[in-house]
């Protein structure tokens, strides 16, 4: 009896493995993807990743692949307090109203430190101490900022997923009514149309660093690459654009914020905690969480 137990115990746990690790029923292959490790796979109803490591040049990259079910209702986000203070990406991720399978970092920020604001910005620089960049700002439909006049660059969330604006009024972005909005330079589009978009002549451009890079596919699911510091010095904006059209061929690819804020929280099955993959070593303004379906969506 406690044999025949035993084995049925061991089957329920093997299809419950199956469920959670496989990631294929929606992640179309991808065959330009360099050869590496699978860290983390997860598959569910809603939501299906992988997350494998990798080396470039001597960099060492994670890429995550997700697909959602509904990314308008399954990509959540939250800012610390504006003007107010800053926090870490794991602590960030716990104020989200849905528990996050994944989250990285997401706007770039003006703070003390770097008080290095646009000059197309009117006030001052204490005005935008601890918020983010872009003419634009908005979370859970609140507008926290618009400054008219300013052009945005950044990525929104709206119905229909999520969206690259590379130099639109704050009236047009505004007009499709976005969820959320995430910004950081106004020369941080990397990829779009299948071009490189960054400027060469920029030094920020030409700069090696750890980095994230959003990128959606066009088959609706997205690639996330978390460029680290792990095994070099990390990847210039101009080499990550070039070897991410080489490799994916995304719609549009943008560049979050990047260095010591990058961070890649993983979360290992529904009932665990999320795991740091790679970064949460400072305070960031805001996050971007990929999370299941809740009950009642």
């Amino acid at each position: 009896m406690r044999r025949m137990l035993f084995r049925a115990v061991l089957c329920m746990a093997c299809v419950l493995f199956l469920s959670v690790s496989s990631a294929e029923g929606h992640l179309s292959p991808e065959p330009s993807m360099p050869e590496g490790t699978m860290v983390r796979t997860y598959e569910s109803p809603s939501l299906d990743f992988t997350v494998e490591r990798f080396s470039y040049a001597g960099t060492r990259i994670y890429a995550t692949r997700i697909w959602m079910q509904d990314p308008a209702r399954q990509i959540e986000k939250w800012t610390s307090n504006w003007r107010n203070n800053i926090m870490f990406p794991s602590d960030q991720a716990k104020k989200l109203p849905k528990k996050a399978m994944v989250a990285i970092n997401g706007s770039g920020f003006i703070s003390k430190s770097y008080p290095q604001i646009p000059d197309d910005y009117p006030g001052r620089s204490a005005d935008y101490f601890n918020t983010t960049y872009g003419a634009l700002a908005v979370m859970d439909g609140e507008v926290l900022r618009n400054l008219e006049g300013v052009l945005f660059y950044g990525v929104t969330l709206e119905a229909d997923g999520l969206k690259l604006y590379a130099g639109a009024s704050t009236e047009e972005v505004l007009a499709n009514h976005p969820i959320h909005t995430w910004s950081f330079y106004d020369a941080s589009v990397l990829v779009l149309e299948n071009e490189n978009r960054t400027d060469r002549d920029w030094l920020f451009s030409n700069e090696k660093e750890a980095r994230t890079a959003l990128c959606r596919m066009e088959d609706g699911t997205l690639l996330i690459l978390t460029v680290t510091k792990k095994t070099s010095k990390g990847m210039t904006l101009v080499e990550l654009a070039d070897f991410i059209i080489d490799a994916f061929h995304p719609l549009w690819a943008f560049n979050l914020d990047g260095g010591p804020s990058s961070t890649l929280l993983v979360r290992p099955n529904p009932t665990g905690t999320l795991k740091t993959v790679y970064g949460n070593t400072v305070k960031t303004a805001d996050i971007m969480g990929f999370c299941e379906l809740s009950e009642g969506d």
